[in-house]
């Protein structure tokens, strides 16, 4: 559908090689976390780099490149164009900006329009994640000035939500959303465990036993998951639950992998926490034990991790290792199984793919599954490369592991929005504290607001912690902040039905996706409703940050 700034819908949509999908791309720059483009060519040792402001005196500014396959590559920082963002039911009265670009000066009249240019000799693909810090450091925008509610509020806010709205029981589960078509429950990632995970730790500071015991008895049906599967763990649990079903359990996701590499995560950040509180859970070690097995017995010659394969159940005949590097955060799985277990073949496995997904850093080569072509690079891949190498770096203190682990964060932090869009002083959306700045854009072809971007708030506070650099502090602040805008705070607040309701797509533009519309279910055929694990997430991102000392 491009190149143009805005993508429309074309019969050829899936097919990532059709004329116009991939040679050349313009965004506005309410679709850019920054509005920059670089190129780079290893060959002759050379990155290009061309950045400037979100807007202007001309307006709304943009950027992209045209790139046809054996000619030169061309970078555009363009000037306006007469797009703008949208928010539903014009919650933030946006006003489009006018066009100065075309249009004669006065003669007492002057627009100005600041541009950067950065080139340097280096075989370094990444080399770009300098320059995109410096713009951030010199653009980044004063915080808001609306009213907000705490991080204590945010994190109960979600916990009430997902305690009263989302909890199920027999066998003990959170379901994916409200809406009648979303009754069933995936073991984690838009699942269960980290929503779990969230009722848990909200009982405990909080000292509400009922939210304390609700999250156990769903990471223990979490942990049957693990145990019961047919290596790897059960992802999907049927709608009907267990009632008078001889098997509630399947393989109920395209991606198992994913999902299971992000269960593994909560359920061991999980067990880390009971532990500390004096509380062991055998089921729970031994699940965490057992896919651990699976990922060690299921990697590839090559050290990759599949996202794929038989030992998932299902339908699947053999390993696919290829269709996305997202299972680069199974080596931080690895990490954890290593603490737990403290078995050297564990952390000998993080190191084997630590070699393979390190190289893929290098080439600049990181890739989504077949869902997310169109949709460019997609942010949920650098998220676990960063979580991965991150936690590797802090066993093995290695430093080509943490030159990864760097890299990681460049890319993870290019999908991490840095301005604010200009919502008018008033509207409910400023009354909210709501500024677009710190939230996950999921890709520049498919912009919508991710609340799943929390899930790196620990890791951008240890970038911090690991390397002393005041950017990393910044760029998590900016992201625990969002934690508090993805959701309503009092049912009617925005239209939504009940405080922590919350959809995948909290602030848009055109989408080519059904699932890039804010009221996914309006959807002709969706009827899902409002999403538990946006919740879930943000109040996993309002947690950390509360644990943190992060707080306005």
């Amino acid at each position: 559908w491009g190149p143009s700034p805005v993508p429309v819908e074309e019969p050829n949509v899936h097919n990532a090689e059709a004329p116009g999908c991939c040679h050349g791309w313009t965004f506005a720059g309410s679709r850019l976390p920054q509005v920059w483009a670089a190129a780079a060519d290893r060959r002759r040792r050379q990155l290009v780099w061309l950045g400037t402001t979100p807007r202007s005196e001309l307006g709304e500014n943009c950027a992209g490149f045209v790139s046809p396959e054996g000619q030169t590559t061309v970078l555009k920082v363009t000037t306006p164009t007469t797009y703008e963002p949208w928010v539903p039911l014009g919650y933030s009265r946006m006003r489009r900006m006018a066009r100065r670009d075309a249009a004669p000066l006065a003669e007492s009249e002057t627009l100005t329009w600041t541009l950067w240019v950065g080139v340097e000799e280096t075989g370094d693909l990444n080399a770009w994640g300098a320059y995109d810090r410096g713009l951030y450091l010199r653009l980044r925008p004063a915080e808001p000035m609306p009213v907000r509610f705490t991080l204590d509020d945010a994190a109960k806010i979600c916990a009430v939500a997902l305690h009263e709205r989302f909890l199920r029981e027999n066998p003990a589960r959170i379901v994916y959303s409200t809406g009648p078509d979303g009754q069933s429950a995936l073991v984690a990632f838009t699942g269960m465990a980290h929503s779990a995970l969230v009722l848990l730790w909200a009982g405990q500071v909080f000292e509400r036993e009922a939210w304390r015991a609700a999250g156990t008895q769903v990471l223990d049906t979490c942990a049957r998951m693990f145990n019961e599967g047919p290596g790897f763990p059960f992802t999907s649990l049927s709608a009907g639950g267990g009632a008078g079903q001889v098997d509630p359990f399947g393989a109920g996701s395209g991606e198992p992998g994913y999902v299971v590499m992000v269960a593994f995560d909560n359920l061991a950040e999980a067990l880390r926490r009971e532990r500390g509180w004096g509380r062991d859970h055998a089921a729970w070690a031994q699940a965490l034990r057992r896919c651990a097995d699976a990922w060690v017995k299921n990697q590839s010659d090559e050290g990759l991790y599949p996202h794929w394969g038989p030992d998932f159940g299902g339908a699947f005949r053999e390993n696919e290792y290829r269709v996305t590097n997202v299972e680069a955060g199974v080596i931080a799985n690895m990490a954890d199984a290593h603490d737990l277990f403290g078995e050297a073949k564990y952390l000998d496995s993080a190191r084997r793919a630590a070699q393979v997904y390190g190289r893929h850093l290098d080439d600049g080569r990181l890739w989504g599954g077949p869902g997310d072509i169109r949709a460019l690079v997609n942010s949920e891949v650098p998220m676990f490369f960063l979580r991965g190498f991150r936690r590797l770096f802090e066993k093995t203190q290695d430093p080509e592991h943490r030159r990864w682990m760097l890299a990681s964060a460049a890319w993870r932090h290019a999908f991490q929005f840095a301005h604010s869009w200009p919502v008018d002083a008033g509207s409910p959306l400023w009354r909210q504290g709501w500024a677009g700045l710190g939230m996950e854009g999921a890709s520049a072809s498919n912009l919508h607001a991710v609340a799943f971007g929390n899930i790196s708030v620990p890791d951008e506070w240890a970038l911090w912690r690991l390397t002393g650099d005041e950017y990393h502090r910044q760029r998590c602040e900016d992201l625990v902040q969002y934690s508090r805008q993805q959701y309503a705070r009092f049912a009617g607040d925005l239209g939504f039905p009940f405080a922590g309701a919350g959809t995948e797509s909290w602030w848009t533009s055109d989408s080519v996706w059904g699932k890039g519309h804010p009221w996914i279910f309006t959807d002709p055929g969706f009827d899902l409703g409002y999403m538990s694990w946006v919740t879930g997430w943000s109040g996993y991102g309002a947690l950390w940050g509360r644990e943190l000392g992060i707080e306005v």
